[in-house]
């Protein structure tokens, strides 16, 4: 996986590279020497922080003039496949699970290359109504708490001083401004 970007500084161009399942028994810094003349390069771990400060870069081309070449990326087309190992895509596919769990038990979104790859389009549907479900029950318990907490500021805030929307309220209007926004695109598409 590699980006390139212009130093903020001097704004010369240089470049972040993963390099990931480098054979062990070869001298990174030497083969680095030989493949890349053009000036220095320092060799570390790929870690979550590493992998953090590379990807960065993706998005930081919006500052670029027009007359200097715009930073690109280049990645294998592969790079992840190797998590897809049967015991994993076994534990994904039969309990329909689209997400993931780092380090320490934090659950994030899978990627959209991992879902098409797990899951066919039943399991998807079967997948969008169960979190459309889990969402709906969430909401539930945040209008009981919501209640709760009306309830407890309700007598101590001065007539006229506004304080937020109960989450519950907030989350449905920007749920109701998607669903209007995309029912706008897709009928100025047709």
């Amino acid at each position: 996986f590699l980006v390139s970007e212009y130093g903020t500084k001097s704004g010369r161009p240089h470049y972040h590279m993963l390099l990931f399942n480098f054979p062990q028994d070869y001298d990174i810094s030497r083969a680095l020497a030989y493949a890349w003349p053009h000036g220095f390069f320092s060799v570390g771990e790929v870690t979550p922080a590493s992998i953090h400060y590379t990807t960065k870069y993706v998005l930081g081309y919006a500052n670029v003039p027009d007359y200097v070449d715009k930073p690109f990326l280049l990645c294998s087309r592969g790079i992840g496949s190797s998590y897809l190992t049967g015991k994993v895509m076994y534990w994904h596919r039969d309990g329909l699970v689209d997400y993931m769990v780092a380090d320490g038990g934090f659950k994030f979104t899978m990627p959209r290359y991992y879902k098409d790859k797990l899951f066919d389009s039943e399991m998807k549907a079967v997948i969008a109504e169960k979190n459309l479900d889990l969402h709906e029950e969430g909401m539930i318990d945040k209008i009981q708490e919501d209640k709760v907490y009306d309830a407890s500021w309700r007598g101590r805030i001065p007539r006229g001083v506004l304080y937020p929307k109960p989450y519950h309220q907030q989350v449905q209007e920007d749920y109701e401004r998607k669903m209007i926004n995309s029912l706008e695109k897709t009928t100025k598409l047709s």
